[in-house]
């Protein structure tokens, strides 16, 4: 037989005080929990673990914090103050996020909280009445806040576990970016809490009461519109960023094409006019001029003394082309080069994120080791170290290996928040942003370290996609 309602009604306005206060501090554990969720990606499987396991941690001890507010007449805002803060060090920890993007997601959850708390207040005023608890929302108020989450948190949900989660991995949105768009979601928040009144029972007044209805409404649409319109201008982005590596992917290859032919049209001729040097010593010899052969051959020796470059480094095309292009680069500004590269025709790893990584990683060696034969006259003295290898497991693919190790100036090596940044003018510093997405997307890793007067770079790409 069904409850009535009235029935209803009366139990939940004989709720006892420790209910009302463990209803309010749970409120807390859904945005907890979407914090999480938004962070997971970015944690290594060694503390996700742990992790996960600090919900029910967490959703114990909003328990006791409920039931000492309670017992000591508490408002329960005070340990929702300190449970942010305590979420915050630990999110920081766990994932591979900056300070900037871990206050953006924990204040971002703590506007929404906020938001549903504000609306459940306003209902709970006009509604309760007389029997509006004096310190906890009464139950019009926990009814309306529930119910809240439970229309929203779908939504949410799809946000934290893809939207977010998509936008803190993103190349396009660097370091400087986050320390200071987690403002926005601070500044909402802020602007809820000031402008909530003090006395609650000016809501009792129906004008007022719908003027706040109205007000809340509005802060939540352009809240809602300021992170879809954040989240198409990152997309926009992203799809500008692609169409410029795409192209820049093209210019190289033609350049890298165009040099190849070079090559080989120069062994060509090599290989031709050698024939014509064999005759001439032959005739040389022939004569038994034993001083004009010494000279012709230290003449032919100069003209032939260049550094040992290769055209062909491993078998896949796309890797060699790229080795080809960038070693004799270096080699042209004087760079000792030392190449080690064993990659098959058909790698498991998909053929966009080989060239995004090795051609990025070899630009930013190329561009440090130009501006250190650039500083001083110091060209000759750079060095080139790269090795790439595919590796195995048995019959299972492990990876493939990318190392590259460059000497540059260490003043121009900048860092912000942990990353390495780009100090040419005009650049973002996306290259080593996109190396690392790459990796981190197929199951790899990277790691970028100076190490004196070398930038090593190691990077191993896993089979995902």
């Amino acid at each position: 037989m069904a409850l009535p309602l009235s029935d209803f009604i009366g139990i939940l306005a004989g709720l006892p005080q420790w209910a009302l206060a463990l209803s309010e501090t749970l409120e807390a554990l859904p945005a907890a929990v979407l914090c999480v969720v938004t962070c997971a990606s970015r944690v290594g499987e060694d503390k996700r673990n742990l992790l996960y396991a600090a919900v029910p941690v967490a959703a114990a001890l909003l328990v006791a914090e409920g039931l000492w507010c309670a017992a000591n007449d508490w408002s329960t805002w005070v340990f929702a103050v300190a449970d942010a803060v305590v979420l915050a060090p630990l999110l920081l920890w766990a994932a591979s996020l900056t300070l900037g993007q871990v206050a953006f997601v924990v204040m971002t959850n703590v506007f929404v909280a906020i938001d549903i708390v504000y609306f459940a207040a306003i209902v709970d005023a006009n509604v309760a009445g007389n029997v509006l608890s004096k310190t906890y929302l009464a139950w019009p108020g926990q009814l309306t806040q529930w119910v809240l989450w439970g229309v929203s948190l779908p939504f949410l949900w799809h946000a934290a576990r893809d939207a977010m989660p998509h936008a803190l991995a993103s190349p396009v949105v660097g370091p400087r970016v986050w320390r200071t768009l987690w403002i926005m979601p601070a500044l909402l928040t802020c602007a809820v809490q000031l402008l909530r009144p003090g006395d609650v029972t000016v809501y009792w007044i129906d004008r007022v009461f719908w003027s706040a209805i109205a007000f809340m409404a509005i802060v939540s649409a352009l809240a809602l519109m300021v992170y879809l319109q954040m989240w198409r201008v990152v997309r926009l982005a992203e799809q500008a960023f692609k169409a410029e590596r795409e192209l820049r992917s093209v210019e190289v290859a033609e350049a890298q094409m165009a040099h190849l032919n070079e090559r080989v049209e120069a062994a060509r001729r090599e290989r031709h006019d050698l024939r014509h040097h064999a005759h001439a010593l032959q005739g040389l010899l022939d004569c038994g001029d034993v001083a004009a052969t010494r000279a012709y051959l230290g003449e032919l020796a100069e003209d032939l003394r260049v550094e040992d470059a290769p055209i062909r480094y491993c078998d896949n095309v796309a890797i060699n082309t790229a080795l080809v292009y960038y070693c004799d680069a270096a080699r042209a500004v004087g760079a000792r080069v030392d190449v080690a590269a064993r990659v098959g025709t058909e790698p498991t790893q998909r053929e966009s994120d080989i060239t995004t990584v090795v051609f990025n990683l070899l630009e930013n060696a190329l561009d440090a080791l130009r501006e250190q034969a650039e500083a001083g006259g110091t060209a000759g003295t750079g060095t080139l170290r790269i090795r790439i290898e595919e590796r195995t497991t048995g019959d299972q693919p492990a990876g493939l290996f990318v190392t590259v190790d460059n000497s540059c100036l260490p003043a121009r090596a900048r860092m912000e928040n942990g990353e390495f940044v780009s100090s040419k003018p005009g650049s973002h510093g996306l290259g080593l942003q996109s190396v690392r997405q790459t990796a981190e997307r197929t199951g790899g890793v990277a790691r970028f370290e100076l190490d004196g007067n070398v930038f090593r770079a190691s990077v191993m790409l896993g089979s995902g996609r």
